[in-house]
């Protein structure tokens, strides 16, 4: 497990992406204590409510730069304009 997925942890070199930091979210001296780490948008609902890491948490974080990816906007930009823009710039 990545723990860690996010764009910022893929390069690409000529054409060939690759997955880096893998494993690097925490302190090298902390085992696993429970406390979660992460780049918000990306870390799965499950890890914020039960704190358990799996693999089916790697695949959310990849679904979400996947969107990144195709659509070119940050994942959650209009979760962001809806709720947290004063009301006066935003139409809905």
């Amino acid at each position: 497990m990545h723990r860690d997925l996010h764009l910022g942890n893929i390069v690409n070199d000529f054409g060939q992406y690759f997955i880096t930091d893998l494993g690097l979210c925490r302190p090298v001296n902390e085992t696993n204590n429970g406390k979660i780490y992460g780049v918000l948008p990306y870390v799965a609902p499950e890890i914020l409510c039960e704190g358990k890491y799996a693999q089916a948490s790697d695949i959310y974080s990849f679904g979400i730069v996947i969107y990144e990816v195709i659509s070119g906007l940050p994942p959650y930009l209009a979760w962001f304009i809806l709720n947290l823009l004063p009301k006066k710039y935003v139409k809905a």
